[in-house]
């Protein structure tokens, strides 16, 4: 049925696509082509960013939590703020109630989300599996919002390393942290990861 009764595969990133084309379903590469999602534009962000950085999602252990918290147990100075809820979050959320630079708000509606990644510094995306393609990724870069996000998979991807944002090294919290302090040093003196974060938006993303 894959093979005979499908005229074309499309796929929302290039990694998803080279995962299939090397998998069991051998599917010849011109039956699949790459088409990315897009979100309606959120606005931009606002001028000057308050002082933390967001983290919106499912709160599971392959969305990376633990690693993003483990980062800013050492990070007094800098605030993370995390929307969402799920299986873990009471145990992390317990564990963590004594460091005042991280919060948790629970579920929140994408309104009230993108609100957040309007005055956020950045937003980080921490997952230690591979994404298909991380839809608050290309929300954040429709606020103009940079993302440090984990080196792999689509994250990789969708995210240009030292132009809309950063990479870090999976589940690597030191790495994540060294990369929040190098973000804080490039935003002191440019807002090009600003800049670049909406252009990446309008050139890939925008439905229009």
């Amino acid at each position: 049925a894959w093979k005979n009764k499908v005229g074309l595969f499309i796929t929302p990133t290039e990694f998803v696509r080279s995962r299939l084309l090397n998998s069991s379903v051998k599917i010849s590469a011109e039956k699949m082509i790459t088409k990315s999602h897009f979100v309606p534009d959120a606005g931009d962000g606002n001028e000057q960013r308050e002082d933390f950085f967001l983290f919106a999602g499912r709160i599971v252990k392959e969305k990376g939590v633990h690693i993003l918290l483990q980062a800013f147990t050492t990070m007094h100075g800098q605030k993370i703020v995390i929307i969402g809820d799920g299986p873990e979050k009471d145990t992390l959320e317990s564990e963590y109630k004594s460091y005042e630079n991280i919060s948790f708000t629970g579920q929140m509606d994408k309104l009230q989300v993108r609100e957040y990644m309007k005055k956020c510094k950045a937003f980080i995306c921490p997952s230690i599996w591979y994404e298909v393609v991380p839809l608050t990724i290309i929300e954040a870069f429709s606020t103009g919002t940079p993302v440090i996000a984990s080196r792999s998979g689509a994250m990789a991807e969708s995210v240009s390393d030292g132009y809309n944002g950063l990479h870090f090294t999976t589940g690597d919290p030191n790495d994540l942290k060294a990369k929040i302090n190098l973000f804080l040093k490039e935003t002191e003196t440019s807002k090009m990861f600003y800049k670049n974060a909406k252009q990446t938006y309008l050139q890939k993303y925008d439905p229009g």
